[in-house]
């Protein structure tokens, strides 16, 4: 009611701890007496309660924060009452508002006549507490083997009360709300009030709400057991809801359980759709929501209200863990739900015995038939496609490289749009500084770096194709190293600009978004899952700049990038952003591990050849990275992809592009036959020849140690070292390696890395090294050499790793 709602200064403040410190449950608990029998207090208590009456003792009211419970509190009404007699307008409006409703029933109703007004606020104290705690005493043990504790603010005794007083009456106000007092009664009697509470707050199923702050829709989920065995009302009940749906207007409706189709009710089609669920049963629940969000953007659903998720948990058990009380129930022959209904049904007299055998029979009859069509059936690979997907390679089928290459006016167009500023905004004086170094970027060609060069791959995308792109994660709108500034501030009008939202006339700012996600790795991950996998025309990113940022979402990697498309026939082109590192607050934050990421991402035999799951590479240049991310899009097909990328890269003086290394002109560097895209190997920058036979060492390496690799070359003035970059692990770029190895013949093979043996690529990278030296018959082809990072002064001591069958 309005005026319980407004109570306002010391007298919330009463309020405030008295409840705050109970719904922390900082209480003293008494036995729950078995049920069934229902008690309203004890005697203990109530005797504590007459024979310790608090004695009202005045104070300051600037000094008030004492509970309702004693005098204190009391003198404070008392005079709130004094000072509204006098003049209504002397208390806050909800006070005056309680006061008329008091006086006026009092006059109206003889059994609330010699009632005070602490009695009444003693009692709404009452129902505060069962709002609270009454959740603390419902019956939630359906086999009352449960001896519980509750707490004794649910107790008459203490706001002084007695079994006497069950049949007076007393005044409450008027609930201008749904519940357990929204018929409008003001004046209902203790016992009344005391049944309506125990009901509401106390029967079968408990709620504990008072601790949400502010309206929020709360999920609740169903128990289904790996049969339907106690379970049978989930299918009523996802009927009725497809029902309603469609009567609601939703066209389509992701699962997270095993169900797919195209039902049709009344001439109403609605598209059913499955996402698969893995062992790790509440990890489908962020790709269904990511799935769903997806299909609202692609069908232009603005309202949110024709695509929606239904989320199912797949836990056996009807509380808690499955195996204690499905144990119980056994031990107990506790009747299924399908019984205890069936049981109501006969008592109503509604319908016979002899009807519901009927029906029984008759579905059981129908779930046999399905059953036994279900062993012939056989799965077909579009059936786990949507229209989005049609035309796109399956494994067995062979993909040409495109090219990645954009026009050099495109660019340059692009470039200037992404780069400009309106003139009416005032960004910080860096974030200024930052776009104008862009733009002189743009203007000379010289010099782009990883963030104008990942800047350049979005806009692209959004003007070139028309695709959507989307990126995701901590801090990416600003960038975790202040590298990115995708979106901006106004310094003195706080509004935000986004200057890829920007790049056309009229564009939908929808088409690019970027968006801080909250520090749920896990649930994150899943939801761009599921939205990569709605349709294959959109380029979605995660983005994790810190190791033990991906490491709190490792059971996505392992149950739905590494398995998705071999185990559901599943593919998604969903890009993950990671670090890669040793310059950083540990080992494991600055660097994700990537040798948990590889591994699973290796090719798998599919049939005649091998199938890679998962692409995995450690750019080392803003152009190869800006080909990278365009062959996500480019591609007939779709597989995860992962980049690796050091923190130090992004702002390195030499980790620097040129704009002719990103255009498609013939000429240009990276411009091959197959026009310019992603280099998989960077040969070494000294020109050698086809075959150089005076290199005696032959350096293959990946990410930012080559920067350091090259520098000390350059100190030493070594000649006879070559330095070859792996941009791509996986697949592993078999064909270009044994190039270099031609281009070599004399020289000892090292793989430098900045982990240690036992982690990062070695344990990846040395077999498939010998494999490919093995074909050739390479002069040292059972010597592969290991060197660190850490090492690199020492660059002629690598250390010796004899290779014995790929070891």
């Amino acid at each position: 009611m309005a005026w319980l709602r407004a109570v306002s200064g010391v007298a919330r403040s009463a309020i405030r701890r008295n409840l705050v410190q109970a719904s922390h449950h900082n209480v003293r608990l008494r036995a729950l007496p078995p049920p069934p029998a229902r008690s309203f207090q004890t005697p203990a208590l109530r005797r504590k309660a007459e024979s310790a009456a608090p004695i009202p003792r005045p104070v300051p009211l600037s000094r008030l924060s004492d509970s309702f419970l004693d005098g204190t509190s009391s003198v404070y009404l008392e005079e709130l009452q004094r000072a509204w007699e006098a003049d209504p307008n002397n208390v806050d409006a909800s006070w005056d508002n309680f006061f008329r409703n008091f006086v006026g029933q009092a006059a109206t109703s003889p059994g609330i006549s010699g009632q005070n007004i602490q009695e009444s606020m003693k009692l709404l104290l009452l129902v505060r507490a069962y709002q609270v705690n009454g959740h603390m005493k419902a019956k939630l043990d359906p086999l009352g083997l449960e001896e519980r504790e509750i707490p004794e603010d649910l107790d008459l005794g203490l706001y002084g009360l007695t079994d006497a007083d069950l049949d007076r009456e007393f005044f409450l106000g008027v609930w201008r709300m749904a519940g357990f007092l929204s018929e409008n009664r003001p004046v209902q009697t203790l016992r009344e009030i005391l049944n309506r509470l125990e009901q509401a707050y106390c029967g079968n199923v408990g709620y504990e709400y008072m601790h949400i702050l502010i309206g929020t829709a709360t999920k609740w989920t169903a128990a289904k057991r790996f049969g339907l065995e106690g379970g049978e009302t989930l299918i009523p009940w996802m009927k009725e809801m497809f029902d309603r749906a469609a009567d609601l207007g939703v066209e389509s409706i992701v699962i997270g359980m095993p169900h797919r189709g195209r039902p049709t009710r009344d001439g109403k089609r609605i598209h059913l759709s499955l996402v698969a669920n893995p062992s790790h049963l509440e990890a489908v629940d962020p790709v269904v929501i990511g799935k769903t969000r997806a299909k609202q953007y692609h069908s232009n659903d603005t309202e949110r209200m024709k695509n929606m998720g239904v989320l199912i948990h797949g836990d056996g058990s009807f509380t808690g863990q499955g195996v204690v009380y499905e144990t119980l129930v056994v031990i107990r022959n506790h009747p299924s739900a399908l019984e205890i209904y069936q049981n109501e049904l006969l008592e109503s007299g509604g319908i016979s015995k002899e009807e519901i055998d009927r029906i029984r029979s008759k579905v059981t009859s129908i779930l046999n038939e399905e059953f036994i069509n279900s062993k012939d059936y056989v799965t077909k690979r579009r059936d786990w496609l949507s229209a989005y997907w049609t035309g796109f390679k399956s494994p067995e089928q062979i993909s040409r490289i495109r090219n990645t290459g954009v026009r050099p006016e495109i660019l340059k167009r692009v470039g200037q749009a992404i780069t400009s500023l309106p003139e009416d905004f005032k960004p910080h004086r860096a974030v200024k500084k930052i776009f104008e170094q862009r733009g002189q970027m743009i203007e000379t060609g010289e010099g782009i770096d990883w963030a104008m060069g990942e800047a350049l791959v979005f806009a692209t995308l959004l003007i070139i194709e028309g695709n959507h792109v989307r990126l995701s994660g901590q801090d990416v709108e600003r960038g975790t190293f202040s590298h990115r500034h995708s979106v901006i501030h106004d310094q003195q009008m706080g509004e935000m600009y986004c200057s890829l939202d920007h790049v056309l006339m009229n564009q939908d700012e929808e088409m690019f978004t970027v968006s801080n996600s909250s520090l749920s790795e896990f649930a994150v991950l899943g939801f761009e899952l599921g939205y990569s996998m709605e349709n294959p025309n959109s380029l979605v990113l995660w983005e994790a700049r810190f190791g033990d940022f991906s490491n709190g979402a490792q059971v996505m990697f392992d149950q739905f990038l590494s398995s998705g498309e071999s185990k559901w026939l599943r593919q998604t082109g969903l890009v993950v952003l990671l670090p890669h590192g040793y310059d950083g607050q540990g080992l494991e934050h600055s660097s994700a591990l990537l040798e948990s990421s590889i591994f699973p991402l290796a090719a798998i035999f599919y049939g005649l050849r091998w199938n890679v799951i998962g692409k995995l590479s450690i750019v080392t240049t803003p152009a190869n990275y800006f080909h990278v991310l365009r062959r996500q899009i480019h591609r007939e097909f779709r597989k995860p992809l992962i980049v690796m990328s050091p923190k130090n890269l992004l702002r390195h003086k030499d980790c620097k592009s040129n704009l002719s290394e990103f255009d498609d002109l013939e000429g240009h560097p990276g411009f091959d036959k197959q026009g310019t895209c992603f280099k998989r190997l960077i040969k070494d920058q000294n020109n050698h020849k086809e075959v150089e036979e005076g290199i005696n060492r032959l350096i293959f390496c990946s990410g930012k140690v080559y920067y350091e690799l090259h520098e000390e070359r350059k100190k030493s003035d070594r000649k006879d070292v070559a330095i070859c970059r792996v941009e791509q692990l996986c697949p592993f770029p078999y064909d270009l390696i044994q190039r270099e190895l031609k281009r070599y013949p004399n020289a000892e093979i090292v793989w430098c890395q900045e982990e240690p043996m036992n982690m990062g690529a070695y344990s990846y990278i040395n077999p498939r090294l010998y494999t490919a030296m093995r074909t050739l018959v390479h002069k040292h082809m059972h010597t592969v050499k290991a060197m660190r990072a850490s090492h690199v002064r020492s660059i002629d001591r690598p250390k010796l790793v004899r290779s014995r069958g790929g070891r």
